[in-house]
């Protein structure tokens, strides 16, 4: 590569970076300061163990980032950081702030890794994708197919973002273009020796290319952004999912992969997984579904992306993850989504249970970064920011509805009646939950853990109506059924709390069986969840013969008979 050294050249690049940092001469071209605070939200810094450098957000929602193949080198995951802004809204400069806070920038999203999925070797170029991306990331302005040529004349401006090695991150530099150097774009600019894979934009502010290579004096080459473009049109998705048979029983179910394709029968035992892969002669327009019976599930299948000399890298790893469980109450078949591995114990206390909830629901609402005292100690720092990142399960930034969908799939039937049973003030009642079931039924949609959450919260709304409808007097009301055989629920209600029991006789006066229920605070026990239950059997485990029987329920000083008949 010819490396151009003119002093005409010199002289100007040198009058240009003593000039105020507007650099521009066109009505239309936007000030380097506009420039630099939009543009450095795309930039990256992308460490591994053998190198580091830059790179810039190409694609926001695929989560693409375009950088050198120098930079990546023979790794096949880096480290990537995002810019942070401190409290003043000014960027962290600082390479150890980064170094040392990877674990905690990347709950905020900040720091993340990537996979690279293509690469130009010849062209010195890669694209890496990314797992997560913050709320500030900023896709870099780029136009593949300018109506004009993105260019500028010979001597025009351009500006130059990076991480030069050694110093400070997120710097820029204003430069000159100087033409093409080996189809390479050949610039003065102070680069520093890096800024290896740094975007160069020109004076409106759009990507024309990213930094390949620079000498310590005031020449740098760059990558065309045409050569971006040729290797992202390499990219394409791979669609995987695997599903898991979570049930007793075996299941037959049907996948279609696009509105085209036909129904493909498959059958799992329990226990047993299988991995579906698409394979047709086209990229997949669309989700695929899941059907069994009636019902149809459209679920995301999109494992990740592969283009130039990755095409062969798909594993079952890259697999989105689903599994079937079978409801005996409703005698239906659920599939649910494990793609992401939430949180469940959100408040650490080593146990998943409504405290989860209660964790999320005291801080609804709440966003980060966080600028409220959340632990009362007098202070805002960064220790209440860690408790509203504890109850933004999804990591979206938000205490929201999601959030508290995702804990509440994760709770069981038992724990449903846990608030009768609870000591600790839950934080939420009969009237919030129906507010947060009524904002999730507004997202309208069959994802299986939004629909599993909401059924949770339906039922823990119900326990709640019970608990809070507090009856005026204590009673014991009628066995159902009635008769039975072999088993019946036994309903009552407390007007105060109480150490409960129900004892059964024959009708001779004998014990047939004592049922201490335990304390229980005021409230309805009408349901099946919560009333007393006898399964006709006696002291010994044995079942009781046919006959009338008498049932006493004791509470504090309260206590009531009634009649009930087995038949066999």
């Amino acid at each position: 590569m010819v490396k151009h050294q003119k002093i005409i050249v010199l002289i100007l690049t040198i009058a240009l970076l003593a000039s105020s940092t507007q650099g521009v001469s066109h009505a239309q071209n936007l000030p380097a300061d506009q420039i630099y605070a939009e543009a450095m939200h795309s930039v990256v810094w992308i460490n591994t163990d053998a190198s580091q450098g830059s790179g810039v957000l190409i694609d926001r929602d695929k989560r693409f980032v375009v950088t050198n193949a120098q930079v990546t080198g023979s790794a096949e995951r880096v480290e990537v950081f995002f810019p942070v802004p401190d409290l003043n809204g000014r960027l962290i400069q600082s390479r150890d702030y980064y170094e040392t806070n990877y674990e905690f920038l990347e709950r905020l999203g900040y720091a993340t890794s990537g996979r690279v999925i293509a690469k130009n070797v010849t062209r010195d170029l890669a694209i890496v994708e990314l797992t997560g991306l913050p709320a500030t990331a900023r896709e870099i302005r780029h136009d593949f197919n300018p109506p004009v040529p993105l260019t500028p004349r010979f001597g025009g401006t351009v500006h130059i973002l990076g991480n030069p090695v050694a110093l400070d991150l997120w710097r820029w530099t204003p430069g000159l273009y100087q033409g093409l150097d080996e189809g390479y774009l050949f610039l003065n600019a102070n680069v520093l020796g890096g800024n290896s894979g740094g975007p160069v934009l020109n004076a409106q502010g759009v990507l024309i290319g990213i930094i390949a290579l620079s000498d310590d004096a005031v020449n740098a080459w760059a990558v065309r952004v045409k050569h971006i473009e040729t290797l992202l049109n390499t990219v394409q998705p791979v669609h995987t999912f695997k599903i898991t048979n979570r049930s007793a029983f075996r299941i037959t179910y049907h996948v279609k992969w696009s509105n085209d394709d036909r129904w493909v029968q498959s059958s799992l035992n329990p226990g047993g997984a299988f991995y579906h892969y698409w394979q047709g002669p086209t990229v997949l327009q669309g989700d695929p579904k899941i059907a069994v019976g009636d019902d149809v599930w459209t679920v995301p299948a999109e494992g990740g992306h592969f283009g130039a000399n990755y095409q062969n890298h798909r594993t079952d790893a890259d697999a989105r993850l689903y599994y079937f469980e079978y409801d005996a109450v409703a005698r239906v078949w659920n599939l649910y989504d494990d793609h992401i591995e939430f949180p469940k114990d959100v408040n650490s206390d080593g146990v998943v249970n409504l405290q989860d909830l209660k964790f999320v629901a005291q801080y609804f609402g709440r966003t980060l970064p966080n600028t409220a005292d959340v632990n009362g100690d007098g202070l805002v720092n960064n220790a209440d920011t860690r408790l509203v990142q504890a109850a933004d399960v999804n990591g979206d930034g938000a205490v929201d509805i999601d959030d508290l969908l995702q804990v509440a799939s994760w709770l069981g039937a038992d724990e449903l009646s846990a608030p009768s049973h609870s000591q600790v003030p839950l934080a939420f009642t009969a009237a919030d939950v129906q507010q947060w079931i009524r904002q999730a039924k507004q997202f309208g949609t069959r994802e299986p853990t939004y629909e599993k959450g909401i059924r949770v919260l339906e039922q823990l709304l119900a326990t709640l109506r019970q608990i809070e409808a507090k009856p005026k007097e204590t009673a014991l009301l009628p066995n159902y059924p009635n008769p039975f055989n072999p088993e019946t629920w036994v309903p009552y209600q407390l007007a105060q709390p109480a150490d409960v029991t129900l004892t059964i006789y024959a009708v001779d006066g004998t014990l047939v069986r004592t049922l201490a229920l335990g304390h229980r605070p005021a409230g309805l026990y009408r349901s099946r969840s919560r009333a007393a239950y006898w399964d006709g059997r006696n002291e010994l485990g044995e079942p009781v013969a046919s006959g009338i029987y008498f049932y006493t329920l004791t509470a504090g000083d309260f206590s009531a008979t009634g009649k009930m008949l087995v038949r066999k």
